[in-house]
């Protein structure tokens, strides 16, 4: 018998003795387990791949750590680690008896890559009571040869950490929160740009946030700090939003950073109160699990940008003519649809108001559904550009003054305001007023002259060239032959009653 056959043959018996006279890890005498949980997943034969979170032990003694858990055959079975307090690192020798079933020994190995065993390496936050497996597989095996074709299961991204699991809280927002509209901008990880609506409220230094999923409708919501500067908002890691429904699966889902190693931190958000933005070069993750990253969705180069609610601004309108005293009280403006640059605005958003000055007070004018029956049903104060009526002419190109005279001499100054809105946004031009002063009698009803006065028209030279026929339409298609205004004058600028007029 040569001395290699004898070699191999000892070898094998050892193996076997080793095997045979292997035991499992009893917790010493003294030593009290804590219960800690254990988050990861593991893929199985009979179960395939399955998210856990479970309820285990751990155990210290010095330098000695010892966990529970890592078998689905033997739950109780404790493996035991040495922690190196320099680095952190808790090394659990590899190849340890988890305990025997059906005349098999079952064993605890690590891997890097899935054939080649190595020692399992945990990572141990004494601050946050967590130990992050650091290495890639973790295999319960029934024959020390292979652990590929010998598995009973495998572990993938194990964290154990202190207590039972804690049914997660979304965050509660207090009653009567003031919130405006935001815009999310970022780039999805290795994806294309994206953008999407988002509501921001501030409540002291409490600052919400309603969107990071992509629907501002839905109740997610997260909260940070600002900082003592003003500077900065702070949002905690894998703070809870809710559960949130991705192709037909439900995931419970946290806002959180990760920084290059992939771990879980904080998400800071610069603030630059005057711009209106929030911004940070950090991955912000929608992320499934608490302790590792899992995401749903993470973006990069994220700017939140406050939405300018200063719709584009109207020019100025032009009161082209006020009639106070005759029988049909009317004034006429020249409204363009149009914003200070000149570009044009979509008229079905556009409106416009009458101010009047009365006892030293700007106010709006109320277009009572009492006074113009014929046009409205309800009270009117902001008249759509495009309404058009028997007392009310569209573009603003007139409307009769139903007040009466006695109220209207109230009035010191009559004006009107352009409004344009585009969804939440609103611009407004300058209010351009017609200043009333001297206009009326002093008891408030014009004389003859002066109703001659009011009707007589003038060049731009000062030369008298006819009288205008104030005349109530009786319909508003009627507009076309002159509107109120009826003269033989051709189209032009002219002086009546005191004040520029341009006839169409």
């Amino acid at each position: 018998m040569n001395k290699l056959y004898i070699h191999l043959v000892l070898a094998a018996m050892t193996l076997v003795l080793g095997a045979q006279n292997a035991r499992a890890i009893a917790l010493p005498d003294g030593v009290e387990a804590q219960t800690w949980s254990i988050e990861g997943q593991y893929y199985s034969s009979s179960d395939g791949f399955q998210n856990a979170e479970l309820v285990t032990q751990a155990a210290f003694d010095g330098n000695d750590v010892y966990l529970k858990g890592l078998s689905k055959t033997f739950p109780n079975a404790w493996v035991k680690g040495t922690l190196d307090p320099e680095t952190g690192l808790v090394t659990f020798a590899n190849s340890q008896v988890l305990g025997k079933k059906v005349g098999k020994t079952h064993y605890l190995i690590g891997s890097a890559d899935g054939t080649t065993e190595c020692d399992i390496v945990f990572k141990y936050d004494a601050a946050k009571q967590t130990l992050t497996c650091q290495t890639l597989f973790v295999f319960e095996i029934t024959e020390h040869t292979s652990p590929i074709n010998s598995y009973e299961l495998f572990w993938m991204s194990i964290i154990y950490y202190a207590g039972e699991p804690v049914e997660p809280q979304p965050v509660e927002v207090p009653e009567g929160l003031e919130t405006t509209p935001w815009t999310f901008t970022g780039n999805e990880l290795y994806g294309d740009a994206v953008t999407f609506e988002m509501r921001v409220g501030f409540d002291g230094r409490d600052v919400y946030f309603l969107g990071f999923t992509g629907r501002e409708d839905a109740p997610y919501w997260a909260k940070g700090t600002l900082s003592d500067d003003g500077t900065t908002v702070t949002i905690p890691s894998v703070q809870y939003l809710g559960l949130v429904t991705r192709s037909s699966t439900s995931y419970d889902c946290y806002l959180t950073a990760a920084n290059e190693a992939n771990e879980l931190t904080d998400l800071v958000l610069n603030y630059d109160a005057e711009a209106g933005t929030f911004t940070t070069d950090q991955l912000v993750a929608l992320n499934t699990r608490r302790f590792r990253l899992s995401v749903l969705s993470a973006f990069t180069d994220v700017v939140i940008t406050k939405v300018n609610l200063n719709a584009a601004t109207p020019v100025d309108p032009t009161i082209l003519f006020f009639d106070g005293i005759n029988d049909y009280p009317n004034i006429q403006f020249e409204i363009l649809a149009e914003d200070v640059g000149g570009n044009p605005l979509d008229t079905d958003n556009f409106f416009y108001t009458l101010w009047v000055e009365k006892d030293g007070t700007e106010q709006p004018l109320v277009l009572t559904a009492e006074l113009y029956d014929s046009d409205f049903d309800e009270d009117m104060v902001e008249i759509p550009y495009t309404f058009t009526g028997y007392e009310v002419y569209e573009k603003g190109e007139l409307v009769y003054l139903r007040q009466g005279v006695e109220e209207m001499t109230t009035w010191t100054k009559i004006g009107v305001q352009s409004i344009y809105r585009e969804g939440e946004k609103e611009g407004r031009s300058n209010i351009v007023w017609m200043n009333l002063d001297g206009y009326w009698e002093p008891v408030g009803i014009a004389s003859a002259a002066q109703d001659k006065a009011q009707s007589t028209v003038y060049d731009l030279s000062g030369r008298r060239v006819g009288e205008m026929k104030h005349e109530r339409n009786t319909h508003a298609s009627s507009r076309g032959e002159g509107g109120i205004l009826h003269s033989p004058l051709s189209r032009g600028l002219y002086i009546i009653g005191g004040r520029k007029v341009l006839l169409k």
